[in-house]
């Protein structure tokens, strides 16, 4: 863990040269402790495609038809933020639902998501499903939170961000969704559904970037069942708002990446287990989990083989609401894993 969050690796951020020293240090351990190369090309390491995108122009709402009624022009950065733009011209009509409407989503239409008291982020994940519906634009309101870091979260649009790509090298998110100051939203919840509106927003040209995996087996006697073990390997990288210039991410991941790493040493130097094991640690953990998600659609093993996933999160500091020496796990009640540790 101090190899990893070293001022060295400055903060290991996602898509960069720092990212990639860790993943090869990573790589290097695996191999020391006599695990076998589990990536995709036979090695250690495995690529996974990220593009890297900068907008110079603020994005623009545009709500109304000129005659109909007087027309309006949100920008980025004042009424709205644009949280992912996947597509940089859409038109289509207002349509106005709550999330469990069970309202059929009109292509590109531009979707009012009535998501109540719900974070800004709970709102998000909600706005992605809508989105894969064929939503063109997902509106949601924002919280008191996003609010008061407006103007900073308005600014990052502007710098380069790395996000995952598909095959040729474009975003492989194509959702546009946008989070609206609770007053603008109200005012658009005023206006009748169908209401003609357009985005526009225009980027440079993106460019083609790399995020890296590390996996590793231990082949185990039955060779149809497995068991996995992971963690992200990427932090936040550069902050220019810290002294040091970059979050270190010593507790995320690090800590995580620590225990999966000596878990590794531990079951390669014991008696060869009956499950095999893998030990898997994802770059783009901060962007949406871009190599998990990579690495759950290319598995080593038949994903029916996997029988479970055992994922170490920010373990290194203890949680003052749990006992001494206690972990918390996550996603109870998604599978029967918890009930059989119990």
């Amino acid at each position: 863990m101090e190899f990893l969050a070293a001022d060295a690796l400055k903060g290991r951020g996602s898509g960069t040269r720092d990212e990639l020293l860790a993943a090869l240090y990573i790589a290097s351990q695996l191999r020391q402790s006599g695990l076998q190369p589990a990536a995709d090309k036979g090695g250690f390491v495995e690529e996974v495609a990220l593009t890297k995108r900068k907008f110079a122009v603020a994005p623009q709402l545009q709500i109304g038809t000129p005659g109909e009624h007087e027309p309006l022009s949100w920008k980025h950065g004042t009424d709205m933020l644009a949280l992912h733009i996947g597509r940089g011209l859409v038109q289509g009509p207002l349509q106005k639902m709550k999330p469990d409407s069970g309202t059929r989503v009109l292509q590109d239409g531009f979707v009012l998501l009535d998501t109540g008291t719900e974070t800004t982020g709970a709102s998000r994940e909600l706005a992605e499903k809508i989105s894969a519906q064929g939503a063109g634009v997902v509106m949601i309101p924002s919280d008191p939170g996003v609010e008061e870091s407006w103007k900073e979260l308005g600014q990052r649009l502007f710098e380069e961000n790395v996000e995952p790509a598909d095959t040729r090298g474009e975003p492989a998110s194509k959702a546009n969704i946008l989070v609206l100051r609770r007053a603008a939203f109200e005012r658009l919840r005023q206006m009748p559904d169908g209401t003609a509106m357009k985005l526009i927003a225009v980027e440079e040209i993106p460019h083609r970037a790399k995020t890296y995996n590390v996996v590793g087996r231990i082949e185990g006697t039955d060779s149809h069942a497995a068991i996995l073990f992971s963690a992200h390997l990427d932090h936040l990288g550069a902050a220019s708002l810290v002294g040091t210039n970059f979050y270190s991410g010593a507790d995320d991941d690090a800590s995580g990446v620590t225990a999966v790493l000596e878990l590794a040493r531990f079951f390669a130097s014991g008696p060869r287990p009956k499950r095999t094991l893998l030990f898997a640690l994802f770059g783009g953990g901060e962007l949406d989990n871009a190599g998990a998600k990579k690495f759950a659609g290319s598995p080593p093993l038949p994903p029916t083989d996997i029988v479970a996933d055992l994922d170490f999160e920010m373990i290194g500091r203890k949680n003052p609401d749990l006992p001494g020496d206690t972990l918390m796990l996550d996603d109870w009640s998604r599978s029967n894993l918890g009930s059989a540790l119990v």
